[in-house]
């Protein structure tokens, strides 16, 4: 298992597309090599769609969603960051689903 703590990893440069970015390229780069990801959010309030979507929406289109729940697990998350990427995630995955029919 790797562990992440998201105010280690990024200090006070939590949120945003770049700080997304850069947490979804160490997790592909690192995919292969562990059994799961836990990512601890130690209550810090993210508040960004846009970090939400640049880590966990580009990974929906890359990783099946039950390869997701078992690789990823997701600490002290914010209740209302929880809110927005359940959001982020159902909208990539409606997304992924329409991509996949019209390729069909």
């Amino acid at each position: 298992m790797i562990n992440i703590n998201i105010k280690d990893h990024y200090g006070k440069e939590i949120g945003g597309r770049e700080a997304g970015q850069r947490l979804r390229l160490f997790l592909e780069d690192n995919w292969s090599s562990t059994d799961r990801f836990e990512v601890d959010f130690d209550q810090n309030k993210i508040a960004s769609i846009s970090f939400f979507d640049e880590v966990f929406g580009k990974l929906v289109f890359k990783y099946a969603p039950s390869e997701l729940k078992t690789k990823l697990v997701l600490k002290n998350i914010d209740p209302l960051d929880k809110e927005l990427l359940n959001s982020v995630i159902n909208d990539r995955s409606k997304g992924k689903n329409k991509t996949d029919e019209n390729l069909k």
